[in-house]
């Protein structure tokens, strides 16, 4: 990965995690009501692209397993950092049950985001 690119990778992680606490920021009486269950597709989705976008910014050469597990552990330490963050914010609370769904999602994008790399690299070496 050259220069650039790494810069642009750790840019798009800083706007992503930016937005998640624009979002986080929002008082509950601003925020639409949704049922638990999409609340917590929201924070697995949310964190998937947050975990994808970590391993492409640690990523030299190649995301190595290693790269993954630091990916999910960045995002999850962000994600309990958000959720102690809302205890702050008019009518919202800290949930574990959040922070979970966060560290799955950031699991499950950094999964997909290595495998992706993983099989261009296998394709190119063909």
């Amino acid at each position: 990965m050259t220069r650039r690119a790494n810069l642009l990778a750790w840019l798009a992680v800083a706007l992503w995690a930016g937005a998640i606490v624009a979002v986080s920021a929002v008082p509950a009486a601003d925020l639409p009501r949704t049922p638990g269950f999409f609340s917590y597709v929201a924070h697995v989705s949310e964190y998937a692209v947050l975990g994808a976008l970590l391993v492409t910014a640690l990523a030299r050469a190649q995301p190595t397993l290693r790269r993954v597990g630091l990916a999910v552990a960045l995002a999850s330490l962000f994600g309990a950092s958000d959720e102690f963050h809302q205890l702050f914010v008019a009518g919202r609370q800290s949930d574990p049950v959040d922070w979970l769904c966060d560290t799955a999602g950031a699991t499950v994008g950094a999964l997909v985001a290595w495998w992706f790399w993983r099989s261009r690299q296998r394709a190119a070496a063909r």
